[in-house]
């Protein structure tokens, strides 16, 4: 890193005089007082050589929403995705790191970027950044959605989440559903009658992932088995382009949260589930169409009975009006889970369990969706409704 310094010189008279000076004191205090005359020649050259040396260096901007990425100069490479796995933690797949909110963002960035074929999946710890220095075009799918399976979205971490989470629940209970634009739904009690864990809250819009449902409550009967995991939330994508964003038929973004754990035998609660994600576009002109953006909630596992292993919670969906199921009807005793947000609804809270049955964990809270742009034309499913 360049360290740039300024040297002070000062200079200093000394109290004696040459031989003659005091023959004409207004004389010398005329050539001292009278101003310097501005460089010519080498000297002049040599002034303005300097000034342009200290300027600084021009950059390349792009983005006027949420973030504004500046790179030395204009990227030109052509990025085409496709069929590809795009992990954030790896420093190296990162052409720079932005501090955002205090979040480290993994930017990647290039003249144009094309997502086709077979479509990318971001994974990893940070917020995945596309960074199109003209156009960007969206042919496929691109997703930073968490599954249940354990895939990951970019940037779903837990960290800053603190209320947003769903709360953990006890004595049977279910968890809360994770929160973000939308709040999830509260666990439901348990066999024990404490109460379910309490829904994630609500969080202002920024450039991270949803927050994570809250873990089932221990079975209270048996072996006294840890309750139900918490789904994760969604990741963040983020699609900063130059020029223009265009969707093609089959173009689709997705940050849906995952799907909450079911209660363990016997009377186990279930996990929450996660809260969708973040997808954000800024572009002076975007032209929609396509299969659509989502980042909805996941369902809510279902409470463990005494016999009949528990559901789990379904991902959240790619839709505009279905919801994500809650885990329901396998454990004869035990509570629905709640179902994920869609659209305007919230997650739903989770159900109660019995005397012999856990808690259902809640349903995850609405994601994100932010488009930025001047010029807009076409349309394409949203839920939840975007913000601008």
């Amino acid at each position: 890193m360049a360290v740039l310094g300024s040297v002070l010189a000062g200079c200093g008279f000394a109290g004696s005089q040459a031989a003659g000076v005091d023959a004409d004191p207004l004389a010398t205090d005329a050539a001292i007082d009278a101003p310097d005359e501005p460089p010519t020649g080498d000297a002049g050259v040599d002034a303005s050589t300097d000034a342009a040396i200290d300027a600084p260096p021009a950059a390349f901007c792009r983005g006027d929403g949420l973030l504004t990425i500046c790179v030395p100069t204009e990227p030109t490479r052509n990025l085409v995705l496709d069929n590809q796995t795009i992990d954030t933690t790896d420093i190296a797949t990162c052409d720079l790191i932005e501090i955002n909110g205090g979040r480290e963002l993994c930017v990647i960035t290039a003249g144009t970027i094309r997502v086709q074929g077979a479509g990318a999946r971001a994974v990893g710890t940070r917020p995945l950044v596309l960074f199109a220095a003209t156009t960007f075009q969206l042919d496929a799918e691109l997703t930073a959605s968490s599954q249940r399976d354990g895939r990951v979205g970019a940037g779903a971490s837990t960290a800053g989440c603190a209320a947003a989470a769903g709360a953990p629940a006890e004595f049977a209970s279910g968890g809360g559903g994770g929160g973000f634009q939308s709040a999830g739904g509260a666990g439901g009690r348990g066999a024990s009658g404490a109460p379910g864990g309490a829904s994630g809250l609500a969080l202002a819009i920024a450039i991270r992932g949803g927050c994570a449902g809250g873990a089932g409550g221990n079975a209270t009967f048996g072996q006294g088995a840890n309750g139900g995991t918490g789904g994760v939330g969604g990741g963040a994508v983020y699609v900063i382009a130059g020029t223009s964003f265009t969707m093609g038929a089959q173009g689709r973004i997705t940050s849906a949260g995952a799907g909450g754990s079911a209660g363990p035998q016997v009377a186990g609660g279930a996990g929450g589930g996660g809260a969708g994600g973040f997808i954000g576009i800024d572009t002076p002109s975007i032209v929609l169409g396509g299969a659509g953006l989502f980042a909805n909630g996941g369902g809510g596992g279902e409470g463990g009975g005494t016999s009949n292993p528990s559901d789990v919670g379904d991902d959240g969906t790619n839709s505009t009006t279905n919801q994500a199921q809650g885990g329901i009807g396998s454990a004869s005793f035990g509570g629905d889970g709640g179902d994920g947000s869609v659209g305007a609804t919230a997650g739903d809270p989770g159900g109660n369990g019995n005397t012999q049955g856990g808690g259902g964990g809640g349903g995850g809270g609405a994601g994100f969706i932010y488009i930025r742009a001047s010029s807009r034309s076409g349309s394409t499913p949203t839920s939840p409704a975007a913000s601008t």
